[in-house]
């Protein structure tokens, strides 16, 4: 992989040990959760996307990596400079010296006039002048729109320079960076600057999430099921009639013998695939349906009955065999179609909360604490708030599938956000002295939705 001046030298260096292998884990760091995310490895990950996208996380992280001081305090920038700096012209030394002192931010890039462009960074504080030049890589935008992109502004002993390494930020994330930034950080007790030392893989996250979602809903499109059905992700929701017996639904839900248990507590559809159309043909995508899950059903936080399948006409079928089961003790379902970025935000989100229990659970076992890793709770916390960040624009099954920062400005769906933020500061309360959720601060989530605490 070629890599552009003044970078070339240095990428090229930390080819050897032991920054090859810290290189690989300044990597992973970047593009990690957005994988698991994903649901893939970060090897698929990184062969699904165009070698220009792999190039920019490269390059991403290898500025990361210069500002990183190992444990024993070695930095790569110090030693290569000391061991090559002399090979170096003297423009690239300070090139490089101006890196290891850098930090990544989100930017505004526009045109001021034909040939002639500017970088401002949007969460410098106090306000920076903006930058003469166009990123390495980036369109230049039409005269009166801008682009955002993260990346670093170097200081060559007062005269700025544009770092080589550019990540896109689309337009609706970029407004919730810099709004969210600047408060999660007073939240924590830092300076936007301290904040953005410490969270440089953000950036990526946001972008390779955006990215892998995108050639997802690519490759879904078009797909069909095993029946020859059009791919369509639905959602039956039945709330339960409050005189409702639950064991005794239980009961003849577990005997129905299209239904299986699943570990979350819920329940597979275990029927047989309808025949496939004749004419599929061998060039039909089909959903890798397996025989034993071909939908699914569980109880909500709300106590009602979530159906899910992935096409209309399974819906139909779904019902006719689950509706019988129900009887009175439910009413008729909200049958809603979700869009594939709406399905993977609700993964995620279940995904998390899986985790926090578990994690909970593990905590409450207890253990011995000898074999448990040292956790540096402020990390963890930076990292719970980034993702507390992003649930804000994303739809919440346990707000009705609406997306907080739109139901906030609805006098209907308020109270919805509210009881959702005091079950987060809840758990927050919660978290005993051991726990790295300790102590940590969410009410900035209320003043990002414009929202006054009760």
């Amino acid at each position: 992989m070629a890599h552009p001046a003044p970078l070339s030298a240095f990428a090229a260096w930390l080819k050897r040990a032991p920054w090859n292998e810290v290189l690989e884990e300044v990597v992973s760091d970047h593009i990690g959760m957005a994988c698991a995310d994903a649901n893939m490895s970060e090897d698929d990950a990184l062969d699904a996307l165009p070698e220009v996208a792999v190039e920019a996380i490269y390059l991403f992280a290898i500025e990361d990596l210069a500002n990183l001081d190992l444990d024993d305090g070695r930095n790569a920038v110090d030693e290569f400079l000391k061991r090559r700096g002399y090979q170096l012209g003297s423009g690239i030394r300070a090139w490089l010296k101006a890196l290891r002192q850098s930090h990544v931010s989100l930017h505004r890039v526009t045109t001021v006039s034909p040939g002639v462009h500017q970088v401002e960074d949007v969460l410098a504080d106090p306000p920076a002048a903006p930058v003469p030049g166009l990123p390495p890589g980036v369109p230049a935008p039409a005269a009166g729109d801008a682009l955002f992109v993260a990346g670093r502004i170097l200081d060559l002993g007062g005269k700025p320079a544009l770092g080589q390494a550019w990540l896109p930020i689309p337009g609706p994330l970029a407004e919730r960076l810099s709004a969210s930034i600047p408060t999660e950080a007073a939240a924590l007790g830092l300076s936007v600057h301290e904040m953005l030392a410490e969270t440089s893989a953000l950036f990526t996250a946001a972008w390779l999430d955006d990215v892998l979602t995108d050639l997802a809903e690519q490759s879904i499109a078009g797909m069909v099921t095993a029946e020859g059905d059009p791919v369509a992700f639905m959602l039956a929701t039945y709330a339960l009639a409050p005189e409702a017996d639950m064991d005794a639904l239980t009961a003849r839900l577990d005997g129905c013998p299209a239904l299986a248990r699943s570990e979350d507590g819920g329940w597979h559809w275990t029927a047989a695939l309808a025949a496939p159309p004749a004419d599929l043909g061998e060039a039909a995508r089909v959903l890798p349906d397996a025989p034993d899950d071909l939908g699914s059903l569980h109880v909500n936080e709300e106590g009602a009955l979530v159906l899910s399948v992935p096409s209309r006409q399974r819906m139909v079928r779904a019902r006719t065999l689950l509706e019988p089961l129900l009887g009175s003790d439910a009413a008729a379902p909200v049958v809603e179609e979700m869009t594939y970025r709406q399905v993977h935000a609700m993964n995620v989100l279940a995904a998390r909360q899986a985790e926090m229990d578990e994690d909970a659970a593990e905590g409450d076992a207890g253990g011995d604490e000898a074999d448990a890793p040292a956790m540096d709770s402020a990390t963890f916390q930076r990292s719970m708030a980034a993702h507390l960040r992003r649930l804000l624009d994303e739809p919440l099954e346990v707000i009705g599938n609406r997306v907080p920062r739109r139901a906030a400005r609805s006098p209907t769906d308020r109270p919805l956000v509210v009881a959702w933020l005091r079950d987060v500061e809840k758990r927050m309360a919660e978290a005993g002295p051991e726990d790295p959720l300790h102590g940590m601060d969410v009410s900035w989530m209320w003043l990002e939705l414009g929202l006054s605490r009760p």
